[in-house]
């Protein structure tokens, strides 16, 4: 291979940087055009000071991690460099690292060092990155083949190949034995290359080690970092704790962008997006992470080397002083953390101005009620979780937003906050009403119980809670303890119109109609306007064959509502009434062309199987995609074996098979 041009290495370095600012550009214009900036701006107007805090003090331990570890490696190579030397070499790798591939110009803080052994310096810093990114990488992958054990392996498997390939490439067993590449040695830097190299396969196994261990306490604590901002906009969860590794990984696998900016950023959004959270979360604690762990310590870094360049002298160097230390780390914690206090004062002053003085939680809770009215629930469950990261917990606001859920129909997230609701202000009569609801919605009748049982105990007297009581034992089956329920909750309070309803329920399930009828009528005297119960007198008289009564029933059900659905149920049910007055029958059939099929087919109903499903999978008449539905016909409508067979069947009862000149058909009465 031929040597590298001294003379192309500048342009070289001026097309790559070129192209990473234009990857940079469109990564952010990309993500510009996704999400709606304001929508940013506002999300990082909302962040709390205390998040903001705790966000800051962890990256100091943090710094203190990667300090720690890059102070270990250096004392195996330069065991005289001081505190400050190695924190202020540590923080200039950073601007070094913003504006190189994946960070690797962070292996350029060894430059920083005196002449002496910067070669092996830089050597050991490459240590550092390569235990940081095997950390990283390691933990995605982890987490993809979690998330997607298909595409992970594959992933898996094209990322540890591309180093394998650059391994070969590179003469892997001459970069072991710490020599570089011939065609490295012709160029100037190849003697620094070479004691580099040296320095970086040399490092004992016990160090490689604890580089490791460290790298995995910061990437953790990092994760944690991120997990910390997220939660001030939403709520924690396994998925939140499995994507934050995948942004992470995904920075490190794809070096392309200027500023290390963008590729972070873009990995928030797509693991965001694909997990159902907002993205405009994940991208503001992308970049929030960037600023607080890397811009602001870089800064600060590369202003600390140049004063102490800037103040050095030919003489013999001294070691700096204890005092001068101690400064350092103070102006280091006192910026970084003033930066983000100021930051976050100053967007506080803006939403506040913005709003005319009004508290954020209370605006987000009126915006909230706004948009629920407007029936944009979703829209409103966001404001109201908005509400709550900044503190709004009262029980008015865990209510209303747990009608919203049930609005939106997720119950479990209602169950969780009615609970929180009545640990905030116990003693809610309505709200256990709403916890019976919401368990209800989910299928736990017991649990729907036991919360209402609770209501009842705090308040005995109360007849709705009695009547509520009695529709969850019908529900659960318990006819006896619904019964009692409902007669005490009557004597309580004689109009309790649902009381009198679910009484209806309570006699049409033992078959007494009669009773039934009387119980909504009851319901009609003390509610003239209620559909439901005009709706089930007429059927229930239907049931009673008292047809006129019905149809005057339907009539008035007809007048009291304007919903498309009702009135069709109405119409269809008054046809059958009048059908039946005129002495029509209403059956359906399947229609096969042998006696073994007729017989295959009443064996599956005789099973269980739905008529209807039959018909349409096996019947050869033209009416099988209805269920083989006959409608109404009277005397002479329909061939005499096919009338005779219907009249000797019951309501719902199928016929043997009957042969016909087209086949062999099977009969269902339907009225």
């Amino acid at each position: 291979m031929n040597p590298v041009s001294d003379s192309t290495r500048p342009r070289f370095r001026r097309t790559v940087l070129t192209l990473k600012i234009l990857a940079s550009l469109v990564l952010l214009v990309s993500i510009g055009l996704f999400l709606e900036p304001q929508r940013v701006w506002d999300i990082l107007g909302e962040l709390q000071s205390g998040s903001l805090v705790a966000v800051v003090v962890l990256s100091l331990i943090g710094l203190g991690i990667q300090w720690r570890k890059w102070q270990m490696l250096l004392a195996s190579i330069r065991p005289q460099t001081t505190g400050s030397e190695s924190l202020i070499s540590l923080l200039v790798g950073f601007s070094l690292g913003m504006v190189s591939p994946g960070r690797i110009g962070e292996v350029g803080r060894g430059l920083v060092l005196s002449s002496d052994s910067r070669a092996a310096c830089t050597g050991v810093a490459a240590a550092d990155r390569l235990c940081s990114a095997a950390i990283t990488i390691t933990l995605g992958m982890i987490v993809f083949l979690m998330l997607a054990p298909v595409a992970g392996i594959l992933t898996a498997v094209i990322v540890c190949a591309i180093p394998l390939i650059g391994y070969r490439w590179a003469g892997g067993r001459r970069l072991m034995a710490g020599d570089a590449p011939p065609w490295l040695r012709a160029t100037r830097v190849g003697p620094f290359v070479d004691e580099a190299l040296g320095a970086l396969v040399n490092l004992p196994r016990s160090l490689w080690l604890r580089s490791l261990g460290l790298s995995l306490s910061f990437q953790l604590l990092l994760c944690f970092q991120f997990h910390l901002l997220a939660t001030n906009w939403m709520t924690s969860s396994a998925e939140l704790w499995l994507g934050i590794p995948l942004i992470f990984a995904a920075k490190t696998v794809l070096p392309i962008a200027f500023l290390d900016l963008g590729v972070r950023e873009a990995a928030s959004v797509l693991v965001f997006v694909k997990l159902n959270f907002d993205p405009a979360v994940g991208f503001s604690c992308a970049l929030l992470l960037y600023a607080i762990n890397v811009v602001v310590p870089a800064i600060i870094g590369t202003i600390a080397w140049i004063l102490t360049t800037g103040r050095e002298t030919p003489t013999p160097r001294t070691k700096a002083s204890p005092a001068r230390n101690q400064a350092l780390m103070g102006w280091l914690a006192l910026s970084i953390v003033a930066s983000g206090a100021l930051a976050d004062g100053q967007s506080a002053r803006e939403d506040a101005g913005a709003h005319g003085g009004v508290p954020p939680m209370v605006r987000l809770v009126e915006e909230g009620d706004a948009q629920a009215e407007r029936g944009q629930i979703g829209a409103a469950i966001e404001k109201y979780e908005e509400a709550r990261k900044l503190g709004a917990g009262s029980a008015y606001v865990l209510n209303r937003l747990a009608q919203l859920y049930m609005a939106s129909s997720q119950p479990h997230q209602a169950i969780d906050l009615l609970r929180q609701s009545l640990r905030e202000s116990p003693g809610q009569l309505p709200v256990y009403s709403m916890l019976g609801e919401s368990f209800l919605a989910v299928g736990q009748v017991d649990s729907a119980l036991a919360s209402v049982h609770e209501a009842r105990e705090l308040a005995p007297e109360v007849s709705s809670i009695r009547s509520y009581l009695g529709l969850l034992n019908l529900q659960s089956g318990r006819l006896e303890q619904a019964k009692a329920e409902l007669d005490t909750a009557i004597n309580l309070d004689t109009k309790n119109a649902e009381a009198y309803r679910f009484l209806g329920i309570y006699h049409t399930q033992l078959d007494s109609l009669d009773r039934a009828i009387d119980s909504y009528e009851r319901v009609v005297e003390l509610r003239p306007g209620d559909v439901e119960a005009h709706n089930n007198i007429a059927f229930l008289h239907s049931r009673q064959q008292r047809y006129r009564a019905a149809l005057d029933y339907y009539r008035r059900t007809k007048s009291l509502t304007s919903d498309p659905n009702i009135l069709h149920s109405v119409n269809i049910n008054m046809e059958a009434v009048r059908a039946i007055m005129s002495g029509k029958l209403r059956a359906r059939y399947i229609l096969v062309y042998t006696e073994a099929e007729g017989r295959d087919i009443l064996k599956r109903l005789q099973k269980g199987e739905e008529f209807a499903d039959l018909a349409a999978e096996f019947s050869k008449a033209p009416n099988a995609h209805l269920g083989g539905d006959l409608g109404y016909f009277g005397p002479g409508d329909m061939l005499p074996e096919v009338e005779e067979a219907v009249l000797q069947l019951e309501p719902g009862g199928v016929s043997d098979p009957i042969s016909i000149q087209q086949g062999v058909m099977i009969l269902q009465r339907l009225n």
